[in-house]
């Protein structure tokens, strides 16, 4: 108990705004570094987004692309080239001029082991080339349809290198100010910003790992934001005066995936039986309550053509196992990987399959035992999930728990069709027609019960009322340069 009022109270001083135009976002993890291109992690993206700029943006809550660095660009010869056309007047936080060479560097840096991302996403990239000081042209060896939405990405913000190849600075509304590694970062108003400045003077995020003292602060007045919130945190604050909360569904699916290549999972009437056995509502309402929602395909539903799911029906799962041979159901592993929200899933998933007197054996696994598991087949079950990077069903087919990923040798006979029938689509620039080829994939799927579609989850930020034009991306960082401060009266 004293150790908890010792933390609460240290919490509350060290979460003390002293200058109301500094907003404090109290997070539980530090950023690891200031190069966008070296890194995935949502924190670190996150105070990065606000730092960097790219050459185009998602717009508002849903994937929606907008222009940034470049006021406009084409595609050329099919999508084998694009042409941006860059935006004049950019200064980078130096005061250097931001210019087409600008653009090049920042992307030829992006080479060897550590830029994995740039090669994962821009495949079949074969230069960038000047066209004139404000103009770059993308050329591929095959088309690419997805690139405007791909450069939307960290790994593509146009940064700026000092001599010996450190990144801090960008072209965006804020600007570095402080670092202190697992303590803190502060960032502060980039008052020569192209655009309009931000009317604050910066954001400071400090790493609180005590969820408990998050949430206080954010009651107390002592934090201006929270976000990624938990249940518990989430129903805490959503009826407490003061507090705003946004809400909106991620472009991500969680799935279970069955190892098709061995028994029991090598039967089609045992995948369906397991499908037809998992109560999605039941599951989302115990585990997630309003923050999130079944889903029934494996992909978001909205890169497809409407198809037909299967529901919970129990009683004809239990027919399909007395058909395949076991009519006193067996026993089977599901992994997850350790220390993930999957804990509880995986328990209600076992219980359900214990109607049909299925034996669920949860193992959590640490990711790089995680990873070698699905690479050699070694397991019966595994839960997975994937967040959009851009909306392209050929994104979540590189999760690695997804049943047709390139990235795990695959012994489903249906994966050297598929992975053609995706390409195909990945150079297809007629969004209609892209959308057909996904949908024809995705039906294989389904029809041969490779996964078990589970929920989709929803991003969640609080903030004082005090604060107005806060944005949320969609991949849920939160962004600055919008936000004012108004008088709030009691």
């Amino acid at each position: 108990m004293w150790k908890r009022l010792f933390l609460v109270l240290a919490g509350l001083f060290l979460g003390l705004n002293i200058n109301a135009r500094i907003l404090n976002y109290p997070r539980s993890q530090d950023i690891i570094t200031l190069d966008p291109a070296i890194q995935w992690q949502y924190y670190t993206s996150e105070v990065l987004s606000n730092i960097y700029e790219g050459l185009v943006k998602f717009k508002g809550t849903y994937y929606k692309l907008s222009p940034l660095l470049a006021e406009r660009w084409e595609a050329l010869e099919g999508g084998k080239k694009w042409r941006f056309y860059l935006r004049k007047g950019v200064k980078f936080h130096d005061g250097s001029p931001f210019n087409a060479d600008s653009v090049i560097s920042s992307f030829n840096r992006q080479k060897g082991k550590k830029f994995a991302t740039m090669k994962a996403l821009l495949p079949f990239l074969k230069k960038i080339r000047k066209i004139d000081d404000y103009t770059v042209e993308f050329v591929f060896e095959k088309p690419n349809a997805a690139l405007p939405s791909v450069l939307a990405n960290p790994f593509a913000f146009i940064v700026k290198a000092d001599k010996n190849g450190k990144i801090s600075v960008g072209t965006g509304p804020f600007k570095l100010k402080t670092w202190v590694k697992g303590k803190y970062v502060l960032i502060e108003t980039n008052r020569d910003y192209w655009g309009s400045p931000p009317e604050i003077d910066g954001v400071r995020f400090p790493v609180v790992k005590d969820s408990y003292l998050r949430v206080l602060q954010l009651k107390n007045g002592n934090a201006d934001v929270l976000s990624r919130l938990s249940r518990k945190e989430y129903e805490d604050l959503k009826n407490q005066k003061g507090i705003r909360i946004i809400k909106f569904p991620k472009l991500d699916v969680n799935y279970i995936t069955f190892n098709s290549s061995r028994p029991p999972f090598n039967d089609l009437r045992v995948r369906k039986a397991v499908t037809l056995l998992i109560n999605r509502d039941r599951l989302v309402k115990l585990v997630f309550g309003e923050l999130a929602e079944p889903v029934s395909f494996p992909v978001p539903a909205s890169l497809i053509f409407k198809l037909k799911p299967a529901g919970y029906n129990p009683q004809e799962a239990k027919k399909l196992l007395v058909q395949a041979g076991y009519p006193n159901g067996f026993s089977c592993n599901l992994i997850y990987l350790k220390g993930s929200p999957y804990g509880d899933v995986v328990n209600m998933v076992a219980r359900n399959l214990l109607e049909a007197n299925i034996l669920v054996k949860p193992v959590a696994l640490p990711c790089n035992k995680l990873m070698r598991s699905i690479f050699h087949g070694d397991f019966d079950m595994v839960i997975g999930g994937w967040v959009a990077d851009v909306p392209e069903v050929s994104n979540f087919i590189y999760s690695r728990s997804f049943p047709f990923s390139p990235r795990v040798p695959s012994k489903s006979p249906y994966y050297n069709e598929a992975m053609k029938i995706i390409s195909e689509a990945r150079n297809t620039l007629d969004p209609v027609k892209r959308k057909e080829l996904y949908t024809r994939v995705i039906r294989k799927i389904m029809e041969e019960y490779l996964t078990v579609p589970l929920y989709r989850s929803f991003h969640v930020v609080a903030y004082r009322e005090r604060i107005e034009g806060l944005e949320v991306n969609p991949k849920g960082y939160v962004l600055f340069r919008k936000v004012k401060i108004k008088e709030v009266k009691d």
